[in-house]
């Protein structure tokens, strides 16, 4: 099972809505974490989930974009209550080092006889939580631990009937976006979350763990593009402009790294997806339609990619 991790960002839940029918046929659940108190960009994505019978997570107590500092109450109340009640919308609570026993148990019962699902980030409210367990821990669908945040030892004392997911950050983020290298490695977990005891996997795909706003112009534009190398490896390679001297002219730079992207990456990006696919017919009629949607094409490429890895990896 894959669950990738995504921010309510624009882009990121458009990647989302146009991949319904991968992730119809394939054993993956997105976990959402709003970012934006505008929902009706989350409801939209949340809705055609639904319609599709996808089973996604929607966390319901962000701290981050619009959400820092952390408000109380939940999130997920305010979507519309026909999606917020159907079995394949999950409310997810992230378990923070400072988290307070009071909103946790808070969470259990508004959220009464559903199944539910936490992301630790940390291990707060440590004991309390371990006695709430005993009384709610029959409705934890999913233990969802981020990697590093967490001892295996905690993870083992956790509610051990809920199915446990291990959520690892393969990107690498640079400083600056000239400063990627050209290739580097991305993930094996695909290759060993099962015999690491874990019922599934995830990562935050090609954006990263750390939540970012988006920034100013940039000096380069990166393409991140992720593949399978021989050993069903995940790797990404990153494709960057040249003349990034200075913030003129993204959409230059986008053409640079666009055309590297479809002349250097065809020879080993594996699999080309239809969002390389696009790429490739970008590249050839220089249009540029933004980073934001470069960001979302190479988001539902790797999706793709997982899915291929997973593939193999049964064969």
């Amino acid at each position: 099972m894959y669950f990738p991790y995504f921010y309510g960002k624009q882009f990121e839940l458009m990647a989302i809505r146009e991949s319904l029918d991968l992730l119809k046929t394939n054993k993956t659940i997105p976990i959402i974490e709003p970012v934006r108190d505008n929902l009706k960009a989350l409801e939209s994505a949340a809705k055609a989930l639904c319609n599709n019978g996808i089973e996604h997570i929607v966390i319901t107590n962000p701290d981050k974009g619009d959400f820092r500092p952390r408000r109380r109450g939940s999130v997920i109340e305010q979507l519309d209550c026909d999606i917020y009640r159907t079995d394949h919308c999950v409310p997810g609570y992230i378990i923070r080092d400072s988290e307070n026993y009071g909103d946790i148990r808070a969470f259990f019962i508004n959220n009464n006889e559903r199944n539910v699902a936490l992301i630790f980030y940390g291990d707060g409210a440590k004991d309390e939580l371990l006695q709430l367990l005993e009384e709610y821990g029959a409705r934890v669908k999913y233990n969802i631990f981020i990697d590093g945040r967490v001892s295996e030892k905690y993870q083992s004392s956790i509610n051990p009937d809920a199915y446990k997911i291990l959520i690892k950050d393969g990107f690498n983020k640079a400083k600056k976006n000239a400063e990627y290298p050209n290739d580097e490695f991305f993930s094996d977990i695909h290759l060993s979350y099962k015999s690491r005891g874990y019922y599934g996997f995830g990562d935050f795909t090609i954006v990263g763990g750390e939540f970012f706003e988006s920034g100013g112009p940039a000096h380069a534009v990166a393409i991140h593009m992720t593949y399978l190398d021989h050993s069903n490896i995940i790797r990404v390679a990153h494709f960057i402009s040249d003349t990034n001297d200075n913030e003129t002219n993204p959409q230059g730079k986008f053409r640079e790294a666009v055309y590297k992207l479809a002349n250097q990456g065809s020879s080993y990006i594996n699999p080309q997806t239809d969002a390389f696919e696009e790429f490739k017919e970008l590249s050839a009629s220089g249009k540029y339609r933004g980073l934001g949607y470069v960001k979302k094409l190479s988001m539902k490429h790797h999706m793709e990619v997982v899915n291929a890895s997973l593939l193999q990896a049964k064969a």
